[in-house]
């Protein structure tokens, strides 16, 4: 199943907007790893995958039905959020 972020206060995007800081990376020993391609690879290489977060725009195409299906046989939770609010926690713009 693949649920919609409900906004700046949803735990998933509280989680994301900590780990864009070393202290909040260090505190749970996570990381966020941006972009189709960095985040293909960590499936292809065996990196744990607790979240797979998606622009809706980019969940909305056919290319995003691999990943979600990858997350999902990893046991990995499927967010989707709007370009808006995903440009308020990221560096780098949806």
């Amino acid at each position: 199943m693949v649920r919609k972020a409900t906004g700046q206060k949803d735990t998933v995007i509280v989680v994301l907007r900590e780990l864009t800081t070393e202290d909040g990376r260090r505190r749970r020993a996570r990381f966020a790893a941006e972009g189709e391609e960095i985040v293909k690879r960590a499936f292809d290489y065996g990196g744990r995958v607790d979240t797979l977060i998606l622009a809706e725009r980019f969940a909305a195409d056919r290319k995003s039905g691999e990943l979600i299906e990858r997350a999902r046989q990893a046991g990995a939770e499927v967010v989707t959020a709007t370009e808006g609010l995903l440009s308020k926690v990221l560096e780098a713009k949806p």
